[in-house]
């Protein structure tokens, strides 16, 4: 496992390693208007694996924001813009479903991206605010929970890069095993290498922070 010490999402990096970049298609430019300005930078063509689902903080007592952690597992910085994010619960009959927005936020080789609802101006771990995407009916900045368990599908320009069934656990995170590094051929289903993380980071922002946001997971017991 690479140092945690370079687990950083850097904002502004430029992409390398050649590769190709695509246009966003009109259907996800109109999905993403109606809650914020079109789109109108290309998104990365990234390749299925290249960004591996890793953590998730789901629903549950405390003030801490949800959020789903992605590790950048190839060997060239990932810019973010147009990742598409989408839930559905167990039983199919709901879903939802949010873009990353910020064209400035890129993740290097492997590198942690965080994405949670809350500020990230409030909250040092955070890399980017879904929340002006996922909010309740009555108040714009207050973040809906994440579904308790489902499918999470990661894709862009609508190409699949990973895909998990997933029950987050009812104390501190759903975590993919550390004692390898994240591989998304490894992560299907959280029956499987996955484990609840309750140890914590250490104090974040004053308060004992389940999980490790933007860190390397700790090995499953």
């Amino acid at each position: 496992m690479v140092s945690s010490g370079t687990f950083e999402a850097r904002r502004g990096m430029g992409m390398s390693g050649g590769r190709i970049a695509r246009v966003l298609p009109v259907a996800l430019v109109t999905l993403v208007s109606c809650v914020r300005d079109p789109l109108g930078e290309p998104c990365s063509d990234i390749a299925e694996g290249d960004l591996v689902i890793t953590e998730i903080r789901g629903p549950q007592t405390g003030s801490f924001p949800q959020w789903v952690e992605l590790y950048n597992a190839s060997d060239a910085p990932i810019a973010a813009t147009g990742l598409h994010l989408q839930f559905t619960r167990n039983d199919g009959k709901s879903s939802f479903s949010f873009f990353v927005r910020d064209e400035d936020l890129t993740v290097a080789p492997g590198a942690y991206l965080v994405l949670g609802g809350g500020s990230v101006d409030l909250h040092s771990y955070l890399d980017y605010d879904y929340t002006p995407d996922h909010h309740s009916a009555e108040y714009v900045d207050v973040p809906s929970d994440l579904y308790p368990g489902g499918t999470l599908q990661l894709s862009i320009c609508g190409a699949p890069i990973d895909r998990i069934i997933y029950a987050v656990p009812p104390e501190g995170t759903l975590a993919l095993d550390g004692r390898t590094p994240p591989d998304a051929a490894a992560n299907d289903h959280s029956d499987e290498g996955w484990c609840a993380d309750i140890t914590g980071k250490g104090p974040q922002d004053g308060v004992r922070l389940n999980g490790t946001p933007g860190e390397a997971n700790p090995p499953c017991p």
